[in-house]
Parts: structure tokens; sequence; C-alpha cells
């Protein structure tokens, strides 16, 4: 097997580590690893253990070439001013990670096909309705938005719980949509930003294969609002809204309303205001009202976080083959902790402990 510079440098952003820190763990001078990374120079083997002991990675992953691997520039992130590159890049790099796990998966089971619409075309209101309409579900509410999007053939997987300046991020990859999603934030955020990418597959980057982001920071900002308007009316379609919440009583009765969408109480609020039940005074009252209450922070009566259920059935069929945790990461040359990562945000309720059988147990 030949040694792969891309899946070197996919470990070592995975890990967080800079070039010189890299080299200091693989007991090689900076400018030895540069020439590596550059090409210049062929490590031996001796060496290749090294730099993968350094890594924490599996050596056989060092020496496997990635078929497929995601660049920056197709990836929108919401707060990008606000990420360090590093993060940026770790965050990218869970992408390249997930199309590994997925491989896989589609080497052993039948799974769900893409089946996503062209909506380049539409506003992102007229957007959602399309793909309501191209779906089936009318204006009723979506019970369960990463089991349908499953369904559909989205493949979703999670981020690092420690980067949460990263809410999701989504991508195409030979004509298969990945969301890919930090599922530390309340249930509902998760089920919103699970929309926003959606939004994103449809408006922004269907371009038939993998799509290309614009990377002005003007359009950036227009791309940010179509997707949240696209998620807003996705989750709560106006006719729906106007039938079941003509007018607002107060907060508490938005409290008890939102239950009916599965959104936070800010989203809901923003779209009363949106359609215009609710005054801009009246909005802005309650919006200082929701901060004040510390709903901003800890959303009231959340709901039940969504699972995936495509992962759960393959960790089943595993666990039903008596296949441990480390069998998949042996199959895919991935450590057990990134296997743990990429699944375990989407899998389980909640993050139990660092063991990751029990994690699995929850299956």
């Amino acid at each position: 097997m030949m040694f792969s510079i891309e899946s070197l440098e996919t470990a070592r952003e995975r890990r967080g580590l800079t070039k010189k820190s890299l080299a200091a763990k693989a007991n090689i001078t900076p400018e030895h690893l540069t020439r590596i990374i550059k090409g210049q120079h062929s490590p031996e083997d001796e060496l290749i253990e090294a730099l993968a002991k350094a890594l924490n990675y599996p050596k056989a992953f060092i020496l496997h070439e990635l078929p497929d691997q995601i660049s920056q520039e197709n990836v929108s992130f919401r707060n990008l001013s606000a990420l360090t590159a590093k993060d940026r890049k770790r965050a990218v790099q869970a992408g390249n990670i997930a199309m590994s796990v997925n491989r896989w998966m589609s080497g052993k089971f039948q799974l769900p096909k893409f089946d996503l619409p062209d909506n380049r075309f539409e506003d992102p209101i007229t957007a959602a309705d399309s793909l309501r309409s191209y779906w089936g579900i009318g204006n009723r509410p979506i019970p369960n938005l990463m089991k349908l999007l499953e369904i559909k053939g989205v493949r979703i997987f999670s981020l690092d719980e420690d980067n949460d300046m990263v809410d999701a991020y989504s991508f195409y990859s030979n004509h298969q949509p990945y969301i890919m999603l930090n599922n530390t934030k309340s249930a509902e955020r998760s089920r919103f930003n699970l929309a926003h990418e959606l939004g994103h597959l449809v408006l922004h980057m269907h371009s038939g294969g993998d799509g290309q982001l614009s990377e002005s920071a003007s359009e950036h900002r227009l791309q940010e609002r179509e997707a949240d308007n696209f998620a807003s009316s996705l989750l709560m379609p106006e006719e729906d809204v106007r039938d079941h919440l003509p007018v607002v009583k107060g907060l508490d009765h938005l409290i008890e309303a939102k239950q009916r969408w599965r959104v936070s109480v800010a989203a809901l609020t923003r779209k009363c205001y949106d359609l215009n039940i609710i005054s801009e005074w009246a909005y802005r009252g309650l919006c200082q009202e929701i901060s004040i209450r510390g709903y901003r922070k800890k959303e009231p009566f959340e709901i039940e976080r969504e699972r995936s259920s495509l992962l759960e059935k393959v960790i089943g069929f595993l666990f039903s083959q008596k296949k441990s945790l480390s069998f998949l990461a042996q199959e895919i040359m991935l450590p057990e902790d990134e296997i743990d990562t990429i699944i375990q945000g989407v899998l389980a309720k909640r993050k139990i402990d660092n063991n990751p059988r029990r994690h699995l147990s929850l299956v």
C-alpha cells in the first residue's frame, strides 16, 4: 500500500495538531514533515509507524488513499468569522470520516437512495412548499425530521461535541447529500439546524454533483438568511400556523403552542412576527422576556431528541452478529474514538460516558 499524504493530513487536522506539534510527537523536524507533506520525501515504514502512533490513528489509515475528499470551499459555516482555521479544518475532516463510514455501510447494506429536488431557482418559502409537496407531506407538522431526511437518502452524522461554534454543515459527494450535525444544542435547535442545512442542499448546493459555494461575504450572509427562511417555512408552514395560532396571548401561549411544530419558542415567536400575527412591538417584548427567563440557553419543555434510525439499524445488526465498535473501526481503518464521535451524537439520547460499548448498547 502507498503512503497517502491526504490521509495523513486528514488525521492531523482531525487531531487539531499543527505540523510543528505533529513533528515533535513523531520525533522528527518540522522541515522533514513539511517535505513529506509536499511529496518531496517518501517516509520509511518506521516513520509511518511513528506518525500513526503520534496521531493515535491506525497505520492502515495513513496507507489508505481516501477516494473522495471535501474541499473547504464546498462547506458553508454559519459563524464563519468566529471560527479558527483549526476548527474549520477539524470540522471539514469530520465529513471525510463520515464518508468513509458511509462507504462501508453502502457496501454492506441497501441504503435509501437520494431523493431531493433541485430548488435553486425558487425563493426559500416556495422551495419549502415545493419540497413538502414533492414528498407528499402537505402542511402537517413533521414529527421526526431526522428520520424523514434519512428515508429520503440524506446521510446524517455528528460533529465533535467540544466544537460548539459549529452548529452543522452540509455537502454533496458523488451525488450523495450529507449533513454533519452538532447535537449538543437543544433538541429544537438541532431540528432547526437540520432544516437549515436541508435548505442549503436544495437551494444552494444541488448542481448534480458537488456544489460550489460562493466565497463572497455578502453572498454567504444571503444564503444563510435563505436557509433560515427555508427552515422556518419547512417546519412551520404558514397555513398551519395561521390555523392553529391565529392570535398570540403571551409567551406562555407560545410555549404551549411550540410543541405542535417541535421548534424553539424563539423560532415560533419569530415566525409569528414574520406572518404579522404579532406586531414589532410585541415581538421585541416577547424576545426580551425569552431572554429574561433564560430560554435562549435552556428551552422550556424541551422535546425528545431525534435519533438516527439508519445508524440504529446498522449498529443493531452488528450487535446481532456479536460485533463491537472495535470491529467497525478495524473495518474502516479508523480509531474507535472517531467512529464513536461520528455516530454517537445522532445515535444516543445522551452521552453517558466514554465507553464505546456503553454508547452502542443504547440501540
